[in-house]
């Protein structure tokens, strides 16, 4: 199984990882676990470079520019292709803070460290995936600084060729065992950052060096057994839910799947199907069909089709990329081919570098939109405690996740006029603020532990305040719990905030919607375009609460009216109420809290 013979049936296996990759992407119920094509490309890739470098260096053909001058003809001239491309689309349908969004997703790209920015901006907040035109390329990053590392590990170990295979495993096992580790603390950071994923090209770098040094290994499996196994293992990876704690051990399915149909070799009844013409074309065309069909997922939205139209589009494009830029490319054998595409691909960075520095290029609108549209920043929310300032007045805590967290800045421009303290009691990581069912042992912990020190504070109003609708079915007894244990402490005020307005999409862009097509209006107060609470929801909230002797707090009935829900409370950059689609920004926070700070204080007295 020499592996400087063309494989057809890795073509094939090239397919079944992109039709998993875009069909996830496209309709992620059908395929849960569809991602795990990315895992298989690792596999793929660890294969076949590790292949391409040990054979070089054994023959003493190697040449470190000669490799990553090929690396980059095979990769530049398409990525610059779509980046561009992305760039004009994005210029013509993103607002201005999404398009310098795209120029930073843009330089990550070209500088392959996409899965360091998607790190790096992993958060609650986080604009969400489906926003983000280039989130897909973090995996050709994942595999760009391996390349970059490979050769001189592999040039390194060489020099005493007995220990390449010790070499590949060690540095296998070592990032297994940090993605086993590091997916319980931190599965965003097991997921992009590259130590934890480079076992999946080692693997396959095992399987190469095997392959090539111990061709009697492989002739000793079972071909057709092997080659089963390995299909079963990705179908069955296939079904894994997004929601798994992913990569660690549910990497290992995909990954050893297509090390086995790898090893079975071409000749076996699944490698022959892999090897038919259809799956080697798809095969042919997965890499530029992985780069075009994402940013046209994101930037054509078309939930009447569920983007089926956009896949085909996307096949197409891929198509013509191969014939006509990545085959006539590769086959040139001459230095200024990579000279150019890095040339090009630096200026496709600088493309990316103004969107940032301009803040997404406002002036190419025309006529200009309102300065209204340019920016709605997310307001800071503060640590768990004390909000310093006053050393008088009532004793103010919120309690509860970010929709308590967001009449903090509401709350702080209340204190600097009137003397109030205020204190907030905010809960993250996926923990509820009340009681649900199923509840892991950290959030019991967590809740526990912000009730023996809310006691230790004894506040004078408590404000309570929750994203209700993702605790369903509503937890009754958890927010009468939480009532219960209010009044044992001694508050006697406290404040149930309902469900506020939800919209859509982020609200800047379903106003901005509103108004591009019909100026003449100018910009709505309102909007009835908010999704609708579910009065039984609001109904449930509002017995319980006030059943408790605690007071209700309609935010639908303070924002909202027959004419639609408020959105904006001026004409200037922040004056929309709401900063993505369901927190309040500091103007709607500021709003919204002058309006229900009265009954708020009414009759309270000092003790």
């Amino acid at each position: 199984m020499p592996n400087s013979n063309y494989r057809p049936d890795i073509d094939g296996l090239r397919a079944v990882a992109i039709s998993l990759v875009v069909v996830f992407h496209v309709q992620e119920d059908l395929i849960p676990g569809g991602f795990v094509g990315v895992d298989v490309f690792f596999a793929i890739s660890g294969f076949l470079i590790t292949g391409i470098i040990s054979d070089a260096l054994e023959r003493g053909t190697f040449s470190l520019a000669g490799f990553y001058e090929r690396r980059i003809r095979r990769i530049f001239p398409a990525l610059i292709v779509v980046l561009a491309a992305v760039w004009i689309l994005g210029w013509y349908t993103l607002l201005p803070e999404d398009f310098a969004g795209l120029g930073r997703q843009i330089v990550a790209g070209a500088a392959f460290a996409s899965n360091l920015l998607t790190y790096s901006e992993v958060g609650y907040f986080d604009a969400a995936a489906a926003s983000k035109p280039l989130l897909h390329l973090w995996s050709l990053g994942v595999e760009e600084q391996f390349y970059l590392a490979m050769p001189l590990l592999l040039m390194i170990a060489m020099k005493r060729r007995s220990s390449v295979p010790w070499v590949l495993a060690l540095g296998a096992a070592l990032s297994f065992a940090g993605s086993i580790i590091l997916v319980r603390y931190s599965q965003p950071a097991a997921f992009y950052l590259p130590f934890t994923r480079v076992w999946e090209l080692l693997v396959g770098g095992y399987l190469a060096y095997a392959a090539s040094h111990w061709p009697s290994w492989t002739i000793k499996l079972q071909r057709e057994a092997v080659s089963v196994a390995g299909i079963v293992l990705i179908a069955a990876a296939a079904c894994l839910s997004p929601a798994a704690a992913f990569p660690g051990w549910w990497a290992v399915p995909p990954v050893l799947g297509s090390i086995l149909i790898i090893a079975a070799g071409p000749g076996t009844l699944v490698n022959r199907a892999l090897s038919c013409r259809p799956a080697v074309a798809l095969g042919l065309i997965s890499y530029p069909l992985y780069l075009w069909h994402w940013p046209l997922l994101v930037l054509l939205r078309d939930p009447n089709s569920k983007g089926r139209w956009i896949v085909a589009l996307s096949v197409v494009l891929a198509a013509a990329t191969y014939l006509l830029i990545e085959r006539p490319l590769r086959s040139f054998r001459l230095p200024r081919v990579a000279v150019t595409s890095f040339a090009a691909m630096v200026v496709a960075a600088l493309l990316g570098v103004a969107a940032v520095l301009t803040d997404g290029l406002p002036s190419r609108y025309s006529p200009p939109i309102p300065s209204l549209f340019l920016r709605v920043p997310r307001p800071p929310y503060g640590p768990n405690g004390y909000e310093s300032g006053n050393l008088a007045g009532p004793k103010i805590l919120t309690w509860g996740d970010s929709h308590a967290d967001q009449l903090i800045p509401g709350l702080l421009a209340v204190r600097d006029v009137q003397p109030i303290r205020l204190y907030h009691a905010s809960f993250g990581g996926g923990c509820a603020p009340i009681r649900v069912q199923p509840e892991t042992r950290d959030c019991a912990d967590l809740l526990d532990s912000i009730k023996s020190n809310v006691a230790a504070t004894q506040p004078d109003i408590i404000i309570i305040g929750a994203l209700w609708a993702i605790y369903t079915p509503f937890n009754v007894g958890g927010l009468a719990d939480l009532l219960e244990f209010s009044r044992k402490i001694g508050v006697n005020h406290i404040f149930v905030v309902g469900p506020e307005p939800r919209w859509p999409q982020p609200l800047r862009n379903e106003l901005i919607n509103v108004y591009l097509k019909n100026r003449q209006n100018g910009v709505p107060q309102r909007l009835d375009t908010y999704l609708q609470v579910d009065p039984e929801l609001e109904r449930s909230i509002r017995s319980t609460t006030e059943s408790r002797g605690a007071a209700y707090i309609s935010a639908m009935k303070t924002l909202c009216n027959s004419e639609g829900c408020l959105v904006r409370v001026g004409d200037n950059p922040g004056d929309i109420l709401v900063w993505d689609d369901n927190h309040f920004s500091k103007a709607g926070s500021e709003y919204f809290v002058k309006q229900i700070i009265g009954q708020i204080l009414s009759g309270y007295t000092a003790r």
